[in-house]
């Protein structure tokens, strides 16, 4: 199986030595440039091996202190600092000297990331590593470390080290001796513990790292002020780029409406991508107004799908401007004329030369298919001048109001869960982002969500290369442990809310499901329609989306979104 790798590159150094070995030997790397971004990665996805620099170390420290366990290999360029990392207890598979051969990398990751019974392998990998090995597993076992002068066994419970059955000192002699031999036994009752630890931080505290090491300096975050946006306005995204869409605040995603102002002396092309839903029409409108002074200018709606937000808006404004064109897919305007569109207003997107299209501003526009994602015709607008890339579903993200930022980048969850949701299958996804990965994008404006900066987008690229989604998610999850989870959610929920909110929650949800003492016993549907059944509820009460959320990322997160049967077989 191949080994899922993270490399930090601040500067951009060693990506390019070791990215062609993994291209051939199927192992998968990802790439950060900084800290923020792989805290982000590594809470979206589950790495084997994190490739960094020993400047990095006291971030290691930090995963380790948030439970994020995650095996090191360290960049360095003297044996001063090898020696230092073996006095904690690493041993030389935890680093490598500079310059190197990116195979002697490789086949020390290999190594590093075995966990075998086997006492000579595990000595070989040395104290930390099987530590690590044994909280990412949430493995029960007694560790016993010993050499010729010194035996002590570590009792772990679960990936949770409890205590051991020496003192701290005689552990920390251990660790720093550089020759110790390691055996895993069976787990027994924690009988004459002589020194007890809160946890593994503290073990790690105590234990491992030295006073220096996990001295971990408190940072105070510069003050960013970032600019106060009030959502009721309009707002210029970037020269041209204007938003002017209407969040909605019962709701896990805000909708998103531009108005592209195309300019070259005195010429002037306006564009508004996603029309909006009937609903907005009027905030909209508005919006749009105070840019420019009517409606009527607008020379063409880019409609990317055939939901209500994409078009519905649009039907008015053609009535309104006999000159107003709506630019789509051969597919989605199918589905529009079956609406009352008439197709003499629809520009094709098929009919341009080479899906470009060049306006009268000088700036040329790349229309570029993405079949399936989630529709037939589904498609994106890139603007080759400038890099901006507009999108429909592909790129958008799960946002309540309190996460919706005009100025921030999305949490990398939240476009990973939307993408899984809503996308119907890999292969067609996967094929997109072989195309897009091939662009100079420097910010994404997706349909739903936040605006994605070109930095983040490309670390997206190699993240959602890497899910299934759609029919692709298949889950092994039983009946028993399903209700079970549900459960511990709701138990959860019902903290969160308070009794009365959640016993109308409870009360809708007895329409799918058995309940005794709250808790549900049964249910009378498939599992992927209950978690679906389960948010809709929660709406339907007006829970707050915040909740909602929080829900929809536990039932993401524990794969409760299931393919509903095999065939015609029984649910479960």
């Amino acid at each position: 199986m191949g080994i899922k790798f993270l490399l930090l590159d601040e500067e951009r150094r060693f990506f390019p030595l070791i990215s062609d070995i993994f291209d051939v030997t199927g192992h998968k790397l990802m790439v950060s440039l900084d800290e923020t971004k792989a805290k982000e990665l590594i809470n979206a996805v589950q790495f084997d091996v994190l490739l960094l620099e020993k400047k990095h170390f006291n971030f290691w420290m930090n995963l380790i202190r948030d439970g994020k366990y995650t095996l090191p290999i360290f960049l360095i360029e003297d044996y001063e600092y090898a020696q230092e990392l073996k006095n904690m207890g690493f041993v030389d598979l935890n680093y490598i000297l500079l310059p190197f051969n990116p195979l002697d990398l490789l086949t020390k990751a290999v190594w590093l990331n075995r966990l075998e019974k086997e006492p000579k392998t595990l000595s070989s990998l040395g104290p930390i590593n099987t530590l690590i090995h044994l909280f990412r597993l949430s493995i029960s076992a007694i560790t016993k470390l010993y050499n010729d002068s010194t035996a002590c066994s570590l009792y772990i419970k679960e990936g949770t080290v409890l205590g051991s059955s020496c003192d701290i000192s005689a552990l920390k002699s251990l660790f720093v001796s550089g020759d110790i031999s390691i055996e895993l036994l069976p787990y027994a009752n924690e009988e004459h513990l002589e020194e007890l630890f809160d946890g593994n931080w503290d073990f790690f505290t105590k234990v491992v790292l030295t006073k220096e090491a996990f001295t971990i300096p408190t940072t105070t975050k510069e003050a960013t002020t970032l600019k106060e946006v009030d959502l009721t306005q309009p707002v210029e995204l970037h020269r041209g780029v204007f938003w002017v869409g209407v969040p909605d605040k019962k709701s896990m995603l805000q909708p998103n409406s531009y108005l592209r102002i195309y300019e070259r002396g005195d010429i002037r092309v306006l564009f508004l991508i996603h029309a909006g839903g009937p609903n907005e029409y009027a905030r909209i409108r508005a919006k749009v107004e105070e840019i420019i002074s009517s409606m009527e200018l607008i020379k063409a709606v880019v409609v990317m799908g055939s939901n209500s937000y994409d078009y519905m808006n649009a039907i008015t404004m053609l009535q309104s401007n006999p000159r107003l064109q709506l630019i789509t897919s051969f597919d989605i305007a199918s589905i529009l004329v079956q609406a009352g569109i008439p197709l003499s207003r629809v520009r094709l997107i098929e009919s341009l030369p080479n899906m470009r299209l060049k306006l009268a501003t000088g700036n040329t526009l790349t229309l570029i298919p993405t079949p399936f994602l989630p529709e037939k015709g589904s498609y994106m607008l890139y603007e080759e001048d400038t890099g901006f890339l507009f999108s429909s579903h592909l790129f958008s993200s799960f946002s309540t109001p309190e996460d919706f930022s005009l100025y921030e980048n999305p949490d990398i969850e939240d476009v990973v869960m939307y993408a899984s949701l809503n996308m119907p299958c890999s292969k067609a996804l996967h094929q997109a982002l072989n195309v897009l990965s091939k662009l100079d994008i420097s910010a994404v404006l997706p349909l739903y969500g936040n605006p994605i900066k070109g930095e983040l987008f490309r670390e997206l690229i190699q993240i959602i290369q890497k899910i299934n989604v759609g029919v692709d998610m298949v889950s092994t999850v039983n009946k028993e442990l399903y209700i079970k989870k549900v459960n511990d959610i709701l138990d959860d929920l019902r903290m969160d809310v308070g009794e009365g909110t959640f016993l109308n929650l409870k009360e809708e949800l007895e329409n799918y499901a058995y309940f005794e003492d709250n808790g549900i016993k049964d249910i009378l549907t498939f599992p992927s329609s209950f978690s679906k059944l389960l948010l809709n509820c929660m709406k339907s009460v007006g829970i707050e989306p915040s909740f909602t959320k929080k829900v929809l990322k536990e039932l993401f997160r524990n794969e409760l979104f299931l393919l509903p049967y095999d065939g015609f077989t029984e649910p479960f």
